[in-house]
C-alpha cells in the first residue's frame, strides 16, 4: 500500500483492484480444488452428465420466469438452524432455493423444495442421499456428481458455468457462481426474483 495520503478516488480504485484480486485467488482455488485427481472425476462427471436429457436450451427459457417473486436461498449451514422458525412462518410467500446438502437439511425441518441445485463434483452421499426422494426442479452445472445425478426423480435443467471444463461456445449473460449458494442466488437472479436476506 502506498506510504503516502491518497485521494478519495484512488483509494476506491485501489480498494476494487484489491477485491478484484482476491477473487481471482478464490476461483483458482476453487477450479484447482476441482482438479486434485488431475480433473479424472469432474471429466467422468462431464461426459456422463452431457448424455443425461437435461437441455440448456429448456434453462435459457425460464429467463425472468419468477418475476419480484421472494426468493429464499437456504444453505447447510449453521445459521439454518437459527432460522427455521422464520422460514415456516414464510414458506407459503416465496420459493425456497436449496442446494447441496441443505437439500436434506430443509427435508429435515419439513420445508419446502421450490428450487434445488447441485454443484459438487463429489459431494457426502450421507448429506446428499435425499436428492431421490423430491421431484422439486433440479439445476445441476456439467461437474456435478453424475451418480446423485442419477437419483433424481424430478425435472432437471443444464446451466451453463463460466469457468472449469467447456466444450463448444458458452452462452452469453449467465454467471452460474462458484459455490452452491452463489449457483442457488445466480439461479434467482436469473429468475428475477427478489432475494430475501436475513441473520
Amino acid at each position: 500500500f502506498p506510504s503516502h495520503d491518497i485521494s478519495q478516488e484512488e483509494r476506491s480504485e485501489l480498494d476494487w483492484f484489491i477485491s478484484e484480486c482476491q477473487l481471482i485467488q478464490w476461483k483458482i482455488h476453487l477450479e484447482a480444488s476441482d482438479y486434485q485427481d488431475f480433473g479424472k472425476r469432474v471429466l467422468e462427471n462431464f461426459l456422463r452428465n452431457s448424455k443425461k436429457k437435461a437441455n440448456r436450451e429448456d434453462f435459457f427459457r425460464l429467463k425472468n420466469c419468477c418475476k419480484g417473486l421472494p426468493a429464499f436461498i437456504c444453505g447447510a449451514g449453521p445459521s439454518l438452524k437459527r432460522c427455521i422458525s422464520s422460514l415456516h412462518q414464510f414458506q407459503n410467500k416465496g420459493l425456497f432455493f436449496a442446494g447441496g446438502a441443505s437439500i436434506s437439511d430443509l427435508g429435515f425441518f419439513s420445508l419446502p423444495i421450490h428450487v434445488a441445485a447441485g454443484v459438487d463434483p463429489d459431494p457426502s452421499w450421507e448429506r446428499c442421499l435425499p436428492l431421490g426422494s423430491f421431484d422439486s426442479l433440479f439445476f445441476f452445472q456439467d461437474r456435478f456428481s453424475s451418480d446423485l445425478l442419477d437419483q433424481i426423480q424430478g425435472p432437471c435443467f443444464r446451466v451453463p458455468h463460466a469457468f472449469g471444463l467447456q466444450i463448444g461456445s458458452q452462452e452469453i449473460g449467465f454467471d452460474s457462481g462458484d459455490t452452491v449458494a452463489t449457483f442457488c442466488a445466480a439461479l434467482a437472479t436469473y429468475f428475477s426474483c427478489y432475494i430475501v436476506t436475513g441473520k
